[in-house]
């Protein structure tokens, strides 16, 4: 069950044994006709839970993660292509400025390095959020184990 939940990008955030149920099952028969022999399992209480996406988009930004994902969608043929580890490598662009937001005055411009559609920093801390979000799958994971050995065991 939490294994389907983490896979579809979500941390259900307050695992206990009293949000964890069990019912007779299975569900597709009639009430009467259900048994714990073939139990069916549910997880409640999802007030504490996260979406992986959101996770990372709250932490980039809206703006950036949209541009990321903007240029994901251009460039997918490119990733396919050339791979990954490739289309990750850093690439510099001009970016023009102007000087009042009539666009009169001098045009400034600076280089800026980019990452898969990303500035550079925004790429690291996109990094960073999806090794905090491993973490914190691998920590609930670590959790239901001793959880359900708690239950089962007694310990």
């Amino acid at each position: 069950m939490f294994v389907n939940l983490h896979n579809a990008g979500f941390l259900q955030g307050s695992i206990y044994p009293r949000n964890m149920l069990i019912q007779p099952g299975p569900l597709t028969l009639p009430p009467s006709e259900r048994s714990l022999a073939s139990p069916s399992f549910r997880i409640i209480d999802f007030g504490r839970a996260a979406y992986k996406l959101d996770f990372m988009r709250n932490a980039i930004g809206v703006a950036a993660w949209k541009r990321h994902q903007k240029w994901l969608e251009e460039y997918e043929d490119f990733i396919t292509t050339v791979g990954a580890a490739e289309a990750e490598k850093e690439y510099t662009i001009t970016v023009y400025d102007s000087e009042d937001e009539e666009g009169e005055g001098e045009a400034r411009s600076r280089e800026v390095t980019m990452v898969m559609g990303l500035e550079k920093r925004k790429w690291a801390k996109l990094q960073k959020a999806r090794f905090s979000w491993s973490n914190m799958v691998r920590d609930a994971d670590e959790r239901i184990r001793t959880t359900f050995n708690d239950v089962i065991w007694g310990w």
